[in-house]
């Protein structure tokens, strides 16, 4: 008898050791009760994780399917090795366990991948993380896990790069003051605005980011966010606005090189600010400050400074129907910063500066909707300004205007090629007080008057065509006999131009010689020298040329000899000198005399030839004239002296005499 033929089965319950086709779906009811497929360990109700692990060896994968499951002890699952978690697969570290992930992670974005109890823990080294793979009672907790997590990943201490933590889009509410990352982390969100995260509270910080040392290091650069919307109590109302959006440092954490990209936000009563003087080298970049009370304050108290801050188009919109004073605000602390803003837009917000920082703004964009008398920046407190190509747009046809567009009070302001607008009068541009103004090649004045000064000096170029007009203010604007001013091209001057480095006048009497102020001239001395006032002038570091007049009276006591004057170009000779003098030896008598063609020398020289005073106790007028070509660019020192050859004839230069070098 023939043995029974195997055929293939078409049952839904198929038999053993039979070939079997399925013609229908299948459906599992119940546990999954297999420990792996494909070579894919599974934890589930037959196999634990610690099997899971061990059964994976060092290449492979782990999936943890639907459920909670204890990590019991600590434990580390190798680089080659993935983790995988369908939806609702949870691992759960049991209190003092610490489970380590060498390799990668692949879960769904939104779902819980990892529980704590007590201090259980995990050390993540992959660089990505999503933040509701992390347990916590809102996502404020959880971004703080995923850090923790990749910082440990680093060694700890907040080590440089440690990673960056997704969050997936969706409408999020954390409570102020929760969000305080412990790693140079970037949180970064969904873009096209997909991911808000909503703050509740009346007062807190709503990210803080104060890792690094208290001084900073470079190795703790990195932390930042990018493409997250942040709301605030006030928004989108516009009232009611709390806490802090975003602080960098604080007391003890400088937190440098942070960075902020592509972001939104709004409703806080502070925007962003600062915690730490040392916390430098933030970049904000492609991001909206509205709705808040204020947008931007860098305002502390603590002495020193920081630096490398940089803003690149940005936009301050503190409101939408109203003018916002002090909206940007840098001081009036004592800690000073140095800022750059790019093409920023500071629309219905006036920036502010009352401190010894330096601010540049690069084509900034300055606009109010509404009427308004607050001008648009005000600048105070030894502040140092410097606005390239900036545009004003004044939108009411109507009404109020700003005092002025810009104020400026003891403080440096430079402006290059402005574009002005308004709809309504504006009186002018600038009102500058007890300060040094510069505004070059304007551009546009369509509505605006032109500036207004009040003490310190101003040089304002192209308003109407390329000549320049000068504002000294009176007692406000001292140029050291070591600086210097050049006017070229037909400048003219309106007013009294006081200019006391290139002037040196006697202030009593000079005698020199037996009894005299100086006890001899036998050897060429210094005009003024031994107590009085110095004929003598220090030149500017450059090199150019100056003339030298000097008008006074001299006379001599007991006899008449044959004296001379003399010039001495110390330190650094000029490349040539020509000089000459002219004066009465009595009162229908003269004499003069001439050297030129003088090389360059650091020794005295005669202005020849020598003069000789009719007699005793008068009073002769002189003149004395140089060309100084070629001073020296290190530094050239011009000095007229006198050389009187016998002692006893005292020879006397009387109050008054004075030269000037221009």
């Amino acid at each position: 008898m023939m043995p029974p033929v195997a055929r293939a089965q078409a049952n839904v319950v198929c038999a053993a050791n039979l070939p079997c086709t399925i013609t229908s779906a299948w459906t599992f009811t119940g546990a999954q009760m297999f420990t792996q497929l494909n070579g894919c360990q599974y934890v589930n109700a037959t196999q634990t994780f610690a099997q899971a692990l061990a059964a994976a060896g060092s290449v492979g994968c782990i999936e943890v399917t639907p459920g909670t499951y204890t990590v019991s002890a600590s434990a580390l699952i190798p680089y080659g090795v993935t983790l995988r978690s369908t939806s609702g697969g949870i691992l759960s570290i049991a209190t003092g366990v610490t489970l380590t992930i060498a390799g990668n992670i692949l879960g769904s974005p939104n779902g819980q991948i990892f529980a704590y109890v007590g201090t259980g823990a995990t050390v993540i080294a992959q660089s990505l993380v999503e933040a509701l793979w992390f347990p916590g009672a809102n996502l404020g907790v959880q971004i703080n896990n995923a850090a923790l997590a990749l910082n440990n990943a680093k060694g700890g201490g907040n080590t440089h790069g440690a990673g960056k933590i997704h969050i997936v889009g969706g409408a999020y509410s954390v409570p102020l003051g929760v969000i305080n990352p412990q790693a140079d982390v970037i949180i970064s969100c969904d873009e096209n605005q997909a991911t808000a995260i909503n703050f509740t509270g009346a007062s807190g910080i709503a990210l803080l980011f104060n890792v690094g040392t208290a001084g900073g290091t470079y190795y703790e650069w990195g932390q930042g966010i990018e493409n997250c919307q942040l709301y605030g109590p006030g928004y989108p109302s516009g009232s009611g606005q709390a806490g802090t959006g975003i602080q960098i440092g604080d007391s003890t954490h400088a937190t440098i090189g942070l960075k902020m990209e592509n972001s939104y936000l709004a409703g806080f009563s502070i925007g962003l600010t600062w915690g730490n003087t040392s916390a430098w080298g933030a970049k904000i970049d492609h991001t909206v400050f509205t709705l808040n009370t204020q947008d931007f304050v860098y305002n502390l108290n603590l002495g020193g400074g920081t630096e490398n801050i940089a803003l690149d188009h940005v936009v301050f919109a503190p409101s939408y129907n109203a003018i916002i004073a002090n909206d940007v605000v840098i001081g009036p602390g004592n800690t000073t910063t140095d800022i750059f803003f790019s093409n920023c837009s500071f629309d219905n917000g006036e920036l502010v500066v009352s401190n010894t920082s330096a601010v540049g703004l690069t084509k900034p964009h300055f606009e109010y909707s509404t009427n308004t008398t607050t001008p648009f920046a005000a600048i105070s407190g030894g502040a140092f300004v410097t606005m390239y190509t900036p545009v004003v747009q004044y939108d009411p046809v109507s009404g109020t205007v700003p005092t002025s567009v810009f104020s400026v009070n003891s403080s440096t302001l430079d402006i290059y090629s402005p574009k002005m607008n308004s709809n309504v009068a504006i009186t002018n541009y600038l009102n500058a007080t007890s300060s040094a103004t510069r505004v070059w090649g304007i551009e546009q004045l369509n509505g605006i008057g032109g500036p207004t000064y009040s003490g310190g000096w101003q040089i304002e170029c192209g308003t109407t065509t390329q000549t320049c007009n000068y504002v000294l203010g009176a007692g406000a604007f001292n140029v050291s006999a070591t600086g210097g001013i050049n006017l070229q091209n037909n400048t003219a001057v309106t007013g009294l131009l006081t200019a006391t480095g290139n002037t040196a006048a006697l202030t009593a009497d000079w005698t020199c010689g037996t009894g005299g102020t100086v006890s001899s001239c036998v050897a060429a001395t210094i005009i003024g020298s031994g107590g009085g006032v110095p004929l003598t002038f220090t030149l500017p570091l450059v090199a150019r040329s100056y003339t030298l007049e000097c008008d006074g009276v001299v006379g001599q006591a007991t006899a008449v000899t044959a004296n001379s004057w003399n010039l001495l170009t110390a330190t650094n000779g000029a490349t040539n000198v020509t000089t000459s003098y002219s004066m009465n030896t009595a009162v229908t008598a003269m004499t003069g005399g001439a050297t030129t063609d003088q090389a360059s020398t650091t020794t005295t020289f005669l202005i020849g030839p020598t003069w000789t005073l009719g007699g005793t106790a008068t009073k002769m007028p002189f003149h004395i004239y140089a060309k100084i070509e070629g001073a020296s660019a290190s530094g050239t020192v011009v000095s007229l002296q006198l050389v009187a050859p016998t002692v006893g004839d005292l020879v006397t230069i009387y109050r008054g005499t004075s030269c000037r070098i221009f």
